[in-house]
């Protein structure tokens, strides 16, 4: 069995391939379904996604705007 430790898989495009693979199943001869279960395994390699590039900037909190604009004080210190 196939093991891929560490990486990330398209989930969307193995959802589809596996969805139309196991949708052919009902009219697959029982004696086919190993070979069909190897090419499944074989095809899972093809959904590993590339490696994430780093940040150019870190993640930080932006602040929440106002709903209203701020009052001026009329009076000056």
């Amino acid at each position: 069995m196939a093991r891929f430790g560490g990486c990330q898989l398209s989930f969307k495009q193995a959802a589809l391939y596996l969805t139309s693979q196991l949708s052919m199943l009902p009219a697959v001869a029982p004696g086919r379904l190993p070979q069909i279960m190897n090419e499944i395994l074989a095809m899972a390699g093809s959904f590993v996604l590339p490696e994430r590039r780093e940040r150019h900037y870190p993640r930080e909190v932006k602040k929440k705007p106002q709903r209203y604009p701020q009052r001026r004080s009329s009076r000056l210190n």
